[in-house]
């Protein structure tokens, strides 16, 4: 991966989690996107600042096929809530960083690829977002459909996610 992907990453990734201190978190989310930046799906933490944006990390697996060869993807995205309520819409921008196994195939030697991290795909979310209120935090939901493109080598892959899951 050259080396202004990866600080790029590694940085993004650093404001994802550890924001500005000064902003208090309100609340965190934990959701199950189905296809979205990940491409079969992620498992996401969320963590909501000023209940205006948020930080999310994600962690999803792509299984040896088409061209694939075994990866687990990050999606590190910062993102900001338009409107007020319980609808609301959610824009954001950030990385999906990639880690690949290599191949273990004997017939596939002549494309062998070692283990390691590839070159961070750039991804962004547009999406509506409903997160209903309730008495206790922990029964609250918060539910997201909406547009995840993709940008891997100059190509733009127009995706689209859906998820649920929690407030606590």
């Amino acid at each position: 991966m050259p080396r202004f992907s990866r600080r790029f990453a590694t940085a993004l990734a650093c404001a994802a989690i550890l924001l500005p201190a000064g902003l208090r978190a309100q609340e965190n989310a934990l959701h199950v996107e189905v296809l979205g930046p990940a491409l079969l799906g992620s498992v996401n933490y969320e963590r909501i600042f000023a209940g205006s944006f948020s930080a999310r990390v994600g962690l999803g697996y792509m299984p040896e096929m088409l061209e694939y060869r075994g990866r687990v993807q990050a999606p590190v995205l910062l993102n900001t809530f338009l409107g007020r309520g319980e609808h609301r819409v959610e824009a954001g921008a950030g990385v999906v960083v990639i880690y690949a196994r290599a191949h273990s195939r004997p017939e596939e030697e002549q494309n062998f690829a070692p283990a390691g991290f590839e070159k961070p795909d750039l991804t962004g979310t547009l999406a509506w977002r409903w997160q209903p209120g309730g008495a206790s935090r922990l029964h609250r939901g918060v539910y997201r459909a909406g547009f995840t493109p993709l940008v891997r080598n100059g190509t733009l892959y127009p995706l689209v996610g859906v998820s649920a899951g929690i407030m606590f």
